[in-house]
């Protein structure tokens, strides 16, 4: 083989592979689908209210790894590996230190519970009536615990008012027996809660709470992110897996 002949043939392979490579992402580009993001949806409130009825009865037991970013009476704030166990219920969180030591144990149940704090020896008793004068833990325990084990769903029961407002940012505000009160603002396109506040009896705020990154897990969808914010106590929870426990296991 020639030298001539060599450059000409090693620079025709060149073009062959360059055009070649240039069909190809033309290829690729004609093969990728864009989709536009689906367009907002319409709802009545009465259709809205069946819907969240519906998912609040489909939330399963579930267990679930998350790490949290909170204030602590004694360490002040840090961050924190925890995991929540929700089922028949009762609520288990469990804050472990880096070392693998339990930091705090939370155990409740409809309308009280305890949290606690192994390495002081401090117990900090909740109750529904008095959660409001309960800021010395992480969170506003039990208000926060309802949100997350109910999956950001609102919560409509039979006995509640609720009232939409569709002007610009939707507001599903429901107003409970006992004179306290919920507004969820909505996105338009799953109908997930992005952000609540929730208001006592007297109408002083209790707190916000912001959702995100919601994931289908098994017949719900869950937020993998949760902010709560109670009169300048903020906590962050990031889950990690989300796991619904199966009737008759562990």
């Amino acid at each position: 083989m020639t030298k001539k002949f060599r450059f000409t043939y090693i620079g025709a392979v060149k073009r062959w592979l360059f055009a070649l490579w240039g069909v190809a992402l033309l290829l690729g580009g004609c093969l990728v689908q864009r989709t536009a993001p689906p367009p907002p949806r319409d709802i009545s409130l009465s259709e809205l209210v069946a819907l969240y009825q519906t998912r609040r009865a489909a939330i399963p037991a579930f267990k679930a790894l998350l790490s949290m970013t909170a204030p602590f009476p004694r360490q002040g704030r840090q961050t924190v590996h925890a995991t929540w166990r929700s089922q028949s219920g009762h609520t288990d969180v469990r804050g472990m230190h880096f070392l693998g030591q339990t930091l705090f144990h939370l155990a409740a149940s409809e309308g009280g519970g305890s949290l606690s704090f192994p390495s002081t020896g401090e117990t900090i008793v909740l109750d529904q009536a008095g959660r409001e004068a309960e800021r010395t833990g992480p969170f506003d325990a039990l208000d926060l615990i309802a949100w997350v084990n109910g999956a950001g769903v609102p919560d409509i029961p039979g006995t509640a008012t609720p009232a939409l407002a569709k002007n610009g940012e939707w507001m599903l505000s429901v107003t409970h027996a006992d004179g306290s009160r919920a507004a969820h603002f909505i996105e338009r396109t799953h109908f997930d809660v992005v952000r609540a506040e929730s208001f006592g009896p007297t109408g002083q705020q209790r707190a916000t709470l912001w959702f995100g990154d919601y994931r289908d897990i098994g017949p719900i969808r869950f937020p993998f992110s949760i902010v709560g914010d109670a009169k300048g106590n903020r906590v962050e929870m990031k889950f990690k897996e989300v796991i619904p426990i199966v009737p008759g296991t562990q």
